[in-house]
């Protein structure tokens, strides 16, 4: 028994680092190629592609009702007829995609005002939303199965697929904004499309009753990511109006860094959801403590490590004048320490159905941030947004605890040990904002955290070995 749940674990590490790797590659592509794009397009043209961008995030939560996140429980709930259950829910997907398209355009002129686009970009964005859920269904059903290498390469050629047609598209076509959307989006649309196929060839059984289940799992969610997205943005809209556009580039090229973090925890708890799904539904709770104890310091010795070297990313990234910009960077990554925290804890609430509380709590989150922006940018200014949000994402872990001590599963975490490293982590962000003004002390920390990382490297390597062998 030991021997296997020893195999799981690793194999779980071991998704989740080429899950990383594969993240990292394709976020790196997309920010390499962004002076390219910048510069094929008018200012004017890669201002309307980033809208289109931003659009499209909000509009596929509400397009595809989340629907793929029902996976995580009823894989479990419906395990010998989940074909059936996937058809079912790929279906009311569309159906819900249609019926916003059709809204959207008897309401032609509306959507083109508040969106700012012509309409044949909003049908863009609604077919490319159309049979996404499809690739999303694939994509749950690789990671709970641990097929990470069919995930990665199909990510990778849809990333470069995307980059090089884009590119292709530009080079001959007179509308370049056309082109870059078309580009980006075509290949996610092909393989969406025959990943839909193949589901349907599988089963075409449509059960409405996997439609009542997997909408009241879904919409809470729904809610919750729609209110997260408030919480990421509302940030930069208003530095805007109480400080000015120059103040929201400083906030904005600082918070880049913060994607950084944001592909770390998206790829490891990639991997680590399914894990605690299974670890969960056996009733193996000291496992799952067992575990969690190197999932928390190894994301949290990154934090570190990112906020150790932000200065010089900035200066990579903007030049000098955007280096003043660094003490945004300290309290943000320490956000996402605290948003990685109630991350576990929103794990168990969704594998136990229980979504409710997400979506209230996510809403009472962006409201506090809405007001803390209120009260504090205007007095210290674009840096005050940054220790907003921190609060935003502390006060979600909070709630996230209790919601999961009223559920009685907190033993599946050391809670003491969790409150421990948070506080051991405000202390170490607090020092290293401090270590800013003096080089010196920061370069020798810098030294010290590379022996560390050695010696664990070192300490941890028969791990890190089976991570790059064959299987």
């Amino acid at each position: 028994m030991d021997n296997n749940e020893g195999s799981r674990g690793n194999v779980a590490i071991k998704s989740g680092f080429w899950y990383t790797v594969s993240n990292f590659f394709l976020k790196g592509i997309g920010f390499i190629t962004i002076p390219v794009f910048a510069r094929m397009l008018t200012k004017e043209e890669f201002g309307y592609y980033n809208n289109f961008t931003a659009w499209l995030a909000v509009l596929t939560i509400v397009g595809t009702l989340s629907l793929s996140t029902s996976l995580i429980r009823a894989r479990f709930d419906y395990k010998d007829d989940l074909e059936a259950f996937i058809t079912s829910n790929l279906i009311l997907g569309s159906i819900c995609t249609v019926v916003l398209y059709l809204c959207a355009c008897f309401n032609r002129e509306w959507m083109e005002m508040v969106f700012s686009l012509d309409f044949k970009y909003i049908t863009i964005m609604f077919l490319s939303i159309l049979c996404l859920p499809a690739y999303n269904m694939f994509q749950q059903m690789q990671r709970f199965q641990y097929r990470y290498k069919t995930l990665v390469v199909i990510t990778v050629c849809v990333s470069i697929g995307s980059v090089v047609l884009s590119l292709a598209l530009m080079s001959f076509m007179e509308n370049s904004l056309s082109a870059r959307i078309i580009g980006a989006q075509l290949p996610v649309c092909i393989v969406s499309v025959i990943l839909y196929l193949y589901f349907l060839g599988k089963n075409r059984k449509i059960k409405v009753q996997y439609w009542k289940y997997s909408l009241l799992f879904c919409l809470p969610y729904v809610v919750h990511l729609l209110s997260n997205t408030v919480l990421n943005s509302i940030d930069r809209t208003m530095i805007t109006n109480m400080c000015g556009a120059e103040e929201t580039a400083l906030y904005s090229m600082a918070y880049n860094i913060a994607l950084i973090v944001n592909v770390l925890w998206d790829s490891m708890n990639s991997a680590y959801a399914p894990w605690l799904g299974e670890k969960l539904n056996a009733k193996e709770y000291e496992n799952i403590k067992k575990y969690s104890y190197g999932y928390i310091l190894i994301f949290a010795f990154g934090l570190t490590g990112v906020m150790l070297i932000a200065p010089e990313v900035l200066y990579i990234l903007g030049g000098k004048d955007y280096v003043i910009a660094k003490y945004v960077i300290p309290p943000v990554m320490l956000g996402y320490f605290f948003l990685f925290l109630y991350s576990m804890y929103v794990n168990i609430e969704q594998y136990e159905k229980k979504t409710g509380g997400m979506a209230v709590a996510t809403c009472a989150a962006a409201l506090l941030n809405l007001i803390l922006n209120w009260i504090f940018i205007k007095k210290y200014g674009y840096v005050a947004a940054a220790y907003t949000t921190l609060a935003g994402y502390v006060f979600l872990f909070l709630v996230h605890y209790v919601i999961v001590k009223r559920m009685g599963l907190t033993k599946v975490y050391n809670t003491g040990f969790i409150f421990c490293v948070a506080v051991v982590n405000g202390f170490v962000t607090a020092f290293i904002t401090l270590s800013y003004q003096y080089d010196l002390l920061r370069y020798c920390l810098i030294l010290f955290y590379s022996i560390a990382g050695c010696i664990a490297g070192y300490k941890c390597r028969k791990v890190i070995f089976s991570i790059f062998r064959k299987g």
